[in-house]
C-alpha cells in the first residue's frame, strides 16, 4: 500500500478498534459505546454509528428465517453496556438506548 493510500496518522486506536470490533458481539457492542465517548469528534461518530448498528442489528426482524443467538451478556455485563449507553444518550437515540434495554431484559431481571 503506497503512502497516497495510507489513511493519515491520528495518534488513535483506530487498529485496536478494527480488532475489538472483530471479536465477539459483546466485546464489539461494549467497544463501541466506549468509543462512542471518545473526545476525538470523528473516532466518537464512528463509536456512536457503530454502536447504534449493533444494537439495531440485535433487534427480532420479523423477515429473518432464524433469530440470531442472544448477547450472552451476565447481569452485570447487561448492566454496564446499558449504563455506557445511558452516559451516550447524546450520541444514541432515546429509541436506541430503550431498544438495548429492551434486548438486555432478560439477563437484567436475573439479577
Amino acid at each position: 500500500m503506497g503512502a497516497a493510500h495510507r489513511p493519515a496518522a491520528t495518534g488513535r486506536p483506530t487498529g485496536g478498534i478494527r480488532l475489538l470490533s472483530r471479536r465477539d458481539r459483546l466485546t464489539a457492542l461494549r467497544a463501541a459505546l466506549l468509543l462512542s465517548g471518545d473526545s476525538h469528534p470523528r473516532l466518537a461518530a464512528r463509536g456512536t454509528a457503530d454502536a447504534t448498528a449493533r444494537i439495531r442489528e440485535l433487534a427480532p426482524r420479523p423477515w429473518r428465517t432464524r433469530p440470531l443467538p442472544s448477547l450472552d451478556a451476565g447481569p452485570a455485563q447487561a448492566a454496564e453496556l446499558l449504563t455506557l449507553a445511558r452516559q451516550r444518550s447524546t450520541g444514541l437515540t432515546e429509541s436506541v438506548v430503550q431498544l438495548l434495554h429492551d434486548v438486555l431484559r432478560p439477563a437484567l431481571d436475573s439479577r
